[in-house]
């Protein structure tokens, strides 16, 4: 059975509910608010966002604002997805400059002497660190926020109006 994760918001006036630059957003504040409480929450928790509003809501408003909410995490999983494409690109590339600097390497050392080659093997060395380096902790860290922003776009928001 799945955990599930509770997030209560408390908001006093619809400003706080949206970007002050843009209406058809979420506000900063709260999103950074909604990505903060996932810290140290399982990644496989079900989340709920019983959002409390001191002022009166229609169920058009509701259901424009929980649109809003999911639009923005759903945003956030394209970037993430478009992200990590593009980074396998340059993964791949650098993996095979650092093979060719190795190779390069072994096959000049004859010709142009060790010292240009152990900097080419030097060079190789590094670019082949790079690409390990991005696979075992950018990766992992990109892996890590896309599952958070899915929480968030899947999540149940409830609307609890005060002044009914």
């Amino acid at each position: 059975m799945k955990e599930e994760l509770i997030i209560e918001i408390d908001i006093n006036e619809k400003k706080y509910l949206i970007s002050n630059y843009n209406e058809n957003t979420i506000s900063p504040s709260l999103r950074d608010y909604l990505i903060n409480e996932l810290v140290g929450e399982s990644l496989n928790a079900k989340v709920t966002l019983n959002i409390d509003t001191k002022f009166k809501l229609s169920n058009d408003e509701k259901e424009l604002y929980s649109s809003m909410i999911r639009k923005e995490f759903k945003e956030s999983i394209n970037e993430l997805v478009y992200e990590s494409g593009t980074s396998d690109i340059q993964k791949i590339l650098m993996f095979l400059l650092g093979l060719l600097f190795l190779f390069s390497s072994f096959l000049l050392e004859a010709v142009l002497g060790e010292v240009f080659s152990q900097i080419l093997m030097v060079f190789g060395w590094v670019a082949l660190w790079e690409v390990a380096y991005s696979i075992f902790f950018t990766d992992s860290s990109r892996k890590i926020k896309n599952k958070r922003y899915k929480q968030l776009q899947n999540a149940i928001i409830i609307f609890n109006d005060e002044n009914k």
